[in-house]
């Protein structure tokens, strides 16, 4: 782990025990925010979905019941195949500035794929569930 990594977690965890979204981080031409594990943090990536044009959520179930999750390997692309975002999610919830589409979101977690179709509409905000049956 780079100094540079290590700092980031270190803003973005302060940033969250304060009720605040992590700093934006950016791949290309798209900014995300990624993590929400615990109760607090997730309530403030709830709270964001609505400003975001595309929530993921990334969760595992078991016994019925959702529990939260980190390490998944995100990948937005457009239907037709493009990539568009590529990430490691910090947490359950990714918030994604994409332009207006149809896209897919895969979620890879313990070797496990899980994949979604969403449409983001001009102003709106689409949400991908992506929830792994539990061991």
């Amino acid at each position: 782990m780079t100094l540079l990594s290590v700092t980031a977690a270190f803003v973005s965890c302060a940033a969250l025990a304060q009720g605040a979204l992590p700093p934006e981080q950016r791949i290309g031409d798209i900014a995300f925010v990624t993590g929400g594990v615990g109760d607090e943090q997730a309530t403030v990536f709830k709270q964001a979905m609505p400003s975001y044009p595309l929530a993921i959520e990334v969760l595992r179930t078991s016994s019925g019941r959702g529990e939260y999750t980190s390490g998944a390997q995100v990948v937005v692309t457009t239907r037709s195949g493009n990539p568009v975002l590529s990430a490691r999610a910090e947490g359950p919830f990714m918030l994604v500035r994409v332009p207006p589409g149809d896209y897919q979101v895969q979620a890879t977690l313990s070797g496990r794929v899980l994949t979604r179709d969403v449409s983001v509409g001009a102003g709106g905000s689409a949400r991908a569930v992506l929830a792994f049956a539990g061991d």
